[in-house]
């Protein structure tokens, strides 16, 4: 029971345009029909329709729907969704939800959700998570490696750029190149840095 708006196109798309029309005149009704909504892409695994989904419950703007979802997103282990959740809302000025990302980057995390959230902190430029990021380099996920790489890449950093430099050192060529696109990248001066990696390891 319920199911039968997921079983033809027309029916899904005419439900949602309904959603939409609702949110603009009784939005806390969307809000609680949008949340079931997700529930029930959720296990049927429709990826497009748990975004569509959280965008009419994300309408108000509700940081406690914003925290809500972020917990249904992380725990749905869908890149896309969890990804398009990140945007929704700026989870970088609350400390609670800023502490359930880190939370939950974690090595026994699922690939989808590490590889989303890696790719969020770089863009949040949140230097203090430098050292969380840098223990996804040696990822045997390709995705999630160039995810944590690109993370180091756009804090632009100093300190961001030396675990970057390390992987130059690396035996897989594929690391090698993901660096060094990386550090290509950089605008300051990576002299210092490149040769404390290097010395490092010709002193040891």
């Amino acid at each position: 029971k319920g199911n039968w708006a997921y079983d033809k196109a027309n029916a899904t798309s005419a439900y949602i345009a309904v959603l939409n029309n609702l949110s603009k005149t009784d939005n806390k009704l969307a809000e609680k029909e949008a949340f079931s909504l997700l529930s029930i892409a959720s296990k049927t695994k429709k990826s497009d329709l748990m975004v569509v989904a959280a965008e009419i419950a994300m309408a108000s703007g509700s940081q406690k729907n914003a925290d809500k979802l972020l917990k249904n997103a992380i725990k749905s282990n869908d890149i896309a969704l969890l990804s398009n959740v990140l945007k929704m809302y700026d989870f970088k000025k609350s400390p609670k939800s800023t502490a359930t990302i880190l939370k939950s980057l974690k090595p026994k995390s699922s690939p989808a959700v590490q590889t989303a959230i890696l790719y969020w902190l770089g863009k949040q430029k949140m230097a203090s998570a430098t050292g969380l990021i840098t223990g996804f380099l040696k990822s045997s996920n390709n995705e999630v490696k160039k995810a944590a790489v690109t993370s180091l890449m756009n804090m632009g950093t100093e300190e961001a750029m030396l675990p970057l430099a390390g992987m130059l050192k690396s035996k897989d060529i594929s690391s090698i190149a993901l660096a060094h696109e990386a550090l290509n990248s950089y605008d300051g001066d990576m002299s210092y840095t490149l040769a404390s990696v290097f010395d490092s390891s010709d002193n040891a």
